[in-house]
């Protein structure tokens, strides 16, 4: 259903799929087409079709077909000076050239198309979209988070400040992130090796 966070959640089961031998997964989420189910860019899903053909079919492990996934998070404690709470994120699967930032190519799109992103929870029923940031939930409210690098780039932060948190008094336990995590994924991180894509999550810190 458009606007709800269904598509994500099948994508996530699709990936089951992986145990059995000689399956590969690509994605074209990062050229989508606001909600339209027909994107006009084929070409990316093919040529990763094709990559991952000659790696697992051909032999050709030199060629690197799978995206960069979410492995582990590390919650800094709370800058009470600056009210920002940061989320280090290691991953899986990062080329020895590490990663780069780039302005997601679905957010041109939805430009070109007038279709406008909504919040990334709780969509109300005359929304045209829902857009999936990185985001950081706090007692169990999700905030868009800001994207960094690591120094060494191969991991990234997501960072939220606020006002309040400055405080005290003022409990901020972060319990989960997110990432991509919506029917038009808003992908920012990709790997320089391969020119991939990292994949979305929605994931508990603890996990």
């Amino acid at each position: 259903m458009r606007g709800q966070l269904g598509v994500p959640q099948d994508e996530a089961g699709q990936m089951s799929a992986m145990t059995l031998p000689y399956v590969a997964y690509v994605t074209n989420a990062d050229h989508g087409n606001g909600c339209g189910i027909h994107p006009p860019d084929k070409q990316f899903p093919g040529m990763r079709l094709g990559r991952a053909a000659l790696n697992l079919v051909y032999g050709q492990t030199a060629i690197i077909w799978n995206s960069p996934t979410y492995k582990s998070a590390f919650v800094a404690p709370v800058d009470r000076s600056t009210g920002e709470l940061s989320v280090t994120i290691a991953l899986n699967d990062v080329g020895r050239d590490g990663l780069h930032l780039i302005y997601p190519y679905n957010q041109g799109k939805l430009d070109r198309s007038h279709t406008t992103c909504a919040s990334l929870e709780k969509p109300s029923l005359n929304e045209t979209a829902t857009c999936g940031w990185a985001a950081i939930q706090v007692s169990d409210v999700w905030h868009n988070a800001s994207i960094t690098l690591t120094a060494d780039g191969t991991a990234i932060e997501l960072s939220v400040a606020l006002e309040e948190w400055k405080r005290g008094d003022v409990e901020v336990v972060a319990t989960a992130t997110r990432y991509g995590y919506a029917p038009i994924p808003m992908m920012s991180v990709y790997d320089l090796s391969s020119d991939l894509p990292l994949l979305s999550w929605n994931r508990s810190v603890t996990i």
